[in-house]
């Protein structure tokens, strides 16, 4: 994270009009608050992230991007309907975008909306056939909240078959 910010930085130094740098340099400040953080840095993390969000789009209006990360920097302030209404931004600017499908996937799993995150999703995988393993995680887990108890064990299958054949480690495999 550390380094892609320093690389962030640069490049919006480099040119302060590229949204989708102040973006995704917003994007290392969300993960900050999210995993890194205590409280009071928590949102410092969120604020520095909201500003970057802000900057991308006084760059570029249209950028799908910063909707996408005001969306989850909505949601991890407990901010629900603003992070519903930029997530539906994000996808009405680009609704080719398998990475702001899922995005805006957790938002909807976590305002309880378990079926439009399945919808999205599954949209996401359709966009992205090399989709990281997490939006399984994610599919079992809203499969789950509706009691679609076969559907959400398939998920999680899949999602260990492949971190298996990737040669990776499912969590509990290091047990």
């Amino acid at each position: 994270i550390a380094k892609a910010r320093e690389l962030y930085k640069k490049a919006v130094e480099l040119d302060p009009n590229y949204a989708y740098a102040w973006s995704y340099l917003g994007w290392t400040y969300w993960i900050d608050g999210v995993y890194y953080s205590g409280y009071y840095a928590r949102k410092k993390s969120f604020g520095s992230a909201s500003e970057m969000a802000e900057k991308a789009l006084s760059a570029d209006v249209k950028s799908s991007d910063a909707y996408a990360l005001l969306s989850g920097v909505n949601l991890s302030q407990q901010k629900y309907e603003e992070a519903v209404a930029a997530g539906e931004k994000t996808i009405d600017l680009d609704p080719n975008s398998s990475e702001n499908h899922a995005i805006v996937a957790i938002t909807m799993q976590n305002v309880g909306k378990f079926e439009e995150a399945i919808a999205l999703l599954k949209q996401a995988m359709r966009l992205d056939p090399y989709y990281p393993d997490w939006y399984l995680y994610r599919l079992g887990a809203c499969y789950r909240m509706i009691g679609r108890y076969e559907e959400s064990a398939n998920a999680h299958e899949e999602q260990v078959r492949r971190i298996r054949e990737s040669g990776g480690a499912a969590p509990w495999d290091r047990l």
